[in-house]
């Protein structure tokens, strides 16, 4: 009996859930883009980083219910590096997202198979409109 319980809680888990939001295919697009998900964009530019907040957004729909809260908040945290001109504010968000960091870290490579480098602290990315900014392009 236990072993039935046991197979019904696993084929549960695995199966897509109530918005048609499985692991495989979420796993399949993490995979596909951890590089830039885990590390950042190859190139250091503001296209470049907002291209990497729209894939978080973009794979966060596909997110199982089991990481999507985590997983919004570490696209929020990447949205706030893009949109923060103050440091200490995108410090302070990767200190109070940082359990996120861990629990998508620890999920991904529980259920996913792949191992992530925990970063919780992106770059700060300035603002269009600032000098920084008009020398990215």
């Amino acid at each position: 009996m236990l072993g039935v319980a046991v197979t019904a809680i696993v084929l549960v888990a695995c199966r897509d859930d109530e918005n048609g939001r499985g692991t495989d295919e979420f796993c399949a697009q993490v995979t596909e883009h951890q590089a830039a998900l885990f590390r950042g964009p190859a190139e250091q530019t503001r296209q470049a980083y907002e291209d990497l907040v729209e894939l978080y957004r973009d794979i966060g729909e596909l997110a199982p219910l089991a990481i999507e809260e985590e997983w919004t908040a570490m696209a929020e945290l990447w949205e706030t590096a893009l949109e923060e001109a103050d440091e200490q504010e995108v410090l302070r968000r990767s200190y109070t997202s940082e359990r996120d960091a861990v629990a998508v870290v620890d999920w991904v490579e529980e259920n996913c198979s792949v191992t992530v480098p925990l970063a919780t602290v992106p770059p700060l990315v300035a603002p269009p409109g600032t000098e920084a900014a008009a020398a990215d392009g």
